[in-house]
């Protein structure tokens, strides 16, 4: 736990997620998209992190983006354990290479979610953008929440390489549940 948020490590233990605005006061006014301490708490915190929309609109379905990686498995664990998206209609998304190790582990997913009592489908998009499939397919489905696994690279990796969970962040309007 990084030491700049003590309040985070005293109340994780009594929360289940942090709430966060998407932008601050410094950029109420700004063009940026996304405040600058989304990622900075997102990377500090093992709990999830709801990133709200500026208007509030009761939601009826969320998605998990699903790509097999360790981050995105534990989204979608923490789907399954928790109550907050019970009763909404639920999508797993996987966009771009769909080997049969991605197809089992989304599989596992789609199971272990359906065994908690929840309902889903797992849909595999040949897009060959991430970031465009994901919000194309939240878009074409009127999806309300999008919950994805945060940060899971290293800060150089996303230097070069850019940062899906940003972009997902900056570039829809719907609450993120952010799973690191």
């Amino acid at each position: 736990m990084v030491n700049c948020f003590p309040s985070i490590e005293y109340f994780k233990e009594e929360n289940r997620a942090i709430v966060m605005g998407r932008r601050g006061e410094d950029h109420k006014n700004s063009r940026i998209n996304i405040g600058s301490q989304i990622e900075t708490v997102a990377r500090a915190s093992d709990i999830p992190i709801l990133i709200c929309s500026e208007t509030f609109k009761e939601p009826s379905s969320y998605m998990i983006a699903f790509d097999g990686s360790k981050t995105s498995i534990k989204a979608a664990w923490m789907v399954a354990k928790s109550p907050l998206l019970k009763g909404l209609k639920g999508h797993i998304v996987m966009v771009g290479n769909y080997n049969e190790a991605a197809k089992q582990s989304m599989s596992a997913a789609a199971a272990k979610l359906e065994d908690a009592g929840y309902i889903v489908e797992a849909h595999h998009l040949s897009a060959s953008d991430a970031v465009d499939g994901l919000l194309t397919f939240q878009v074409d489905n009127d999806i309300d929440i999008m919950v994805v696994g945060a940060y899971g690279h290293s800060k150089w990796q996303q230097l070069f390489l850019g940062s899906t969970t940003t972009e997902i962040i900056a570039s829809t309007l719907s609450p993120v549940i952010l799973v690191r």
